[in-house]
């Protein structure tokens, strides 16, 4: 075989060991389900937080009456028959029922449109759900 004068220069593979180097695994990272213990802690308390600022302002706002959860009593007009004393519709709750003015000295005069109706002796102070 004839011999090409460029033959070994052209495939000068020298390696030099130095110039490979180690490299180092990229540092690990904490997964999204990885925490510190304080920080678990942390979190714990933030959404406690919120669950406690959620129901102070359900609260104040009236979202369970508002809702239909508990029952909750209105002033109505004194029918013509009796007009004496303080009257009371009362909306039925899905937790509770009507709510009961037995106890404020009222008496009941029957369910009317889905609605209690309540006649006291004297006006209330407060209303249930109000």
């Amino acid at each position: 075989m004839p011999q090409t004068p460029n033959r070994g220069k052209d495939l000068n593979l020298t390696v030099r060991y130095a110039d490979i180097r180690r490299q180092e695994p990229p540092p690990r990272l904490l997964a999204s389900t990885e925490s510190s213990p304080p920080m678990i802690l942390i979190k714990i308390a933030m959404v406690g937080v919120a669950i406690a600022a959620m129901m102070g302002v359900a609260r104040d706002q009236r979202w369970p009456e508002r809702a239909g959860v508990v029952g909750v009593c209105l002033t109505t007009p004194a029918p013509h028959t009796k007009p004496d004393g303080a009257w009371y519709a009362c909306s039925q709750g899905l937790m509770n029922g009507f709510p009961n003015l037995e106890a404020d000295s009222c008496s009941s005069a029957g369910i009317v449109s889905h609605r209690e109706i309540w006649n006291c002796s004297v006006p209330l102070v407060s209303l249930p759900g109000a």
